[in-house]
């Protein structure tokens, strides 16, 4: 596997896991999240179950997974760009 498919399999990954945590998170928002609570309730509870699903799934909370993306992101934009200018 040469490093452009590398980086677009990453890249699927990556859109892959956004989707399944909209999805994910929908679902905690629709069954887990009740009227009766306060809104501080539901914001704790939304956080709590949303760290559930992220240590479940990728084994980090939120916050882990969100610096990893953010600087592998960067990368690989900067690898393609390069990769692009090369092209060209």
């Amino acid at each position: 596997m040469n490093l452009r498919e590398k980086l677009l399999d990453g890249m699927k990954n990556e859109l892959l896991s956004k989707i399944n945590y909209h999805i994910h998170t929908d679902a905690v928002q629709k069954y887990l999240i009740t009227d009766s609570l306060t809104e501080q309730e539901k914001g704790y509870k939304f956080a709590n179950e949303a760290d559930m699903i992220n240590v479940a799934l990728f084994g980090k909370k939120s916050m882990g997974m969100e610096k990893r993306t953010s600087r592998r992101s960067k990368k690989e934009v900067k690898i393609l760009e390069i990769m692009h200018q090369q092209k060209n």
